[in-house]
């Protein structure tokens, strides 16, 4: 008889909360396996999102690459409107892999790129092929275009001209009034 005898609401109010104090717990450990679950989604999103840009930029010059070219031209088309285009080329790149080595080529190709990104088109510029690049320009017609392909090839030029007897050719278009 030591024991005081509880009443019913006692008991209750013990019952309930102990069906809170597991409820709570099973919220923790929910809680628990939601943020891991979230971190891990986290984690992969960035995983695709660096794959995405690894297949859609060119590796050596940091520009987009002919992949993402093909794309972003198609788009600029279907959105209708004047889209220019300037092909730049180098010249007798060949000739400076060949008598001076890949390595000056490949630094040809990134202070290329990076005369680019000093004019603010890295955006808009891609590595077509080799030693040929693109450059999106849109809403301009072809007097625009071309002036901005000279633009470009002068800047350039002067950015490549501590490498020695290299120099670029550009091409301009528009869609649609030269191209279609």
């Amino acid at each position: 008889h030591g024991q005081p005898v509880r009443s019913h609401p006692d008991q209750e109010r013990e019952a309930i909360a102990e069906i809170n104090r597991s409820l709570e717990e099973k919220v923790r450990q929910r809680t628990d396996a939601l943020e891991l679950l979230n971190e891990q989604l986290q984690q992969r999103h960035a995983q695709l999102q660096d794959a995405r840009a690894q297949a859609t930029t060119d590796a050596l010059t940091g520009l987009g690459n002919h992949r993402a070219f093909q794309q972003i031209i198609r788009d600029a088309v279907k959105a209708g409107g004047d889209v220019g285009l300037a092909i730049i080329d180098i010249d007798n790149f060949k000739d400076v892999n060949d008598q001076r080595g890949h390595l000056v080529g490949d630094q040809v190709l990134r202070d290329f790129a990076a005369a680019l990104r000093e004019l603010g088109m890295a955006d808009r510029a891609y590595r077509y092929g080799g030693d040929e690049f693109a450059i999106v320009l849109p809403g301009e017609g072809q007097t625009a275009a071309v002036a901005s392909a000279e633009q470009i090839r002068i800047a350039v030029q002067q950015r490549l001209d501590g490498v020695g007897n290299v120099t670029v050719s550009v091409g301009a278009a528009s869609y649609p009034e030269t191209a279609d």
